[in-house]
């Protein structure tokens, strides 16, 4: 069964959250043998229903 871990979350300091926060997030995905399978921040996220998300980053890792 695959099971995927969806993020959503609101990156304020981007500089300090992909220096910091992002290599241990991906270490632990990688350790426990999951992948990143999507991203999308800024104007990249679109909302086809509803109103817009209060935050503004959205991650989807894949585990087996």
């Amino acid at each position: 069964m695959t099971i995927y871990v969806i993020i959503q979350t609101t990156v304020i300091d981007t500089e300090t959250h992909h220096r910091d926060i992002v290599p241990k997030i991906m270490e632990a995905v990688v350790r426990h043998g999951g992948k990143r399978i999507a991203l999308g921040h800024g104007d990249q996220l679109r909302v086809h229903e509803g109103k817009p998300p209060v935050y503004n980053r959205v991650v989807i890792h894949e585990f087996p």
